[in-house]
């Protein structure tokens, strides 16, 4: 993380309101305690260059307009190829809105919310996520995306790096740079 939870690259800001899980104290413990790993699938072999080139161009629309813009045809494409699955009906990341304003997710990028999970974004990073996916294993070109496990982990004997005090208090400190809810 860089200073005040600006990021670094590879790393997520952390002091804007872009939380891909949630940014409640519950869910900011979540992730510190049981680290996450973001998935997305490698499309090189799924979508062809020009739907892989339509839909980085309507994420890019997305992007630009907040979500109020993009291409019928990248809206289709979306649709009919699997990308609402993850990114929910809206782009937004969202599977479901709770009433409460929490939200539930598989931790799929907002892409309506005109910030950039891998920097400098447009249109040729929203192309390479699409080609190469996040994490898929046998992709030597895919984007890592992992927040390390801080809590008790059963892999390694189930010591933790982190004690479940200093785990409140970096919670405290992660949810106060920008939180979101």
């Amino acid at each position: 993380m860089g200073p005040g939870g600006a990021g670094n690259p590879g790393f997520p800001v952390l002091a804007d309101d872009d939380w891909l899980y949630g940014g409640t104290p519950a869910k900011i413990q979540e992730t510190i305690t049981g680290g996450r790993g973001g998935q997305m699938t490698a499309h090189e072999k799924v979508l062809t260059a020009s739907e892989i080139d339509t839909l980085a161009k309507w994420v890019v629309q997305m992007h630009d307009t907040l979500g109020k813009g993009g291409s019928e045809e990248g809206w289709a494409l979306f649709k009919t190829k699997g990308c609402i699955a993850c990114h929910g009906e809206k782009a937004n990341g969202h599977l479901v809105d709770l009433p409460n304003g929490e939200f539930v997710t598989i931790g799929a990028a907002n892409l309506t919310d005109g910030i950039w999970r891998y920097e400098p974004g447009g249109y040729e990073s929203a192309k390479y996520t699409i080609t190469y996916g996040v994490n898929q294993p046998g992709v030597p070109q895919t984007r890592i995306a992992v927040m390390p496990v801080f809590g008790p982990d059963a892999t390694h004997g189930n010591q933790a790096k982190l004690s479940p005090q200093d785990i409140k208090k970096l919670v405290v400190y992660v949810h106060e740079l920008g939180g979101g809810q």
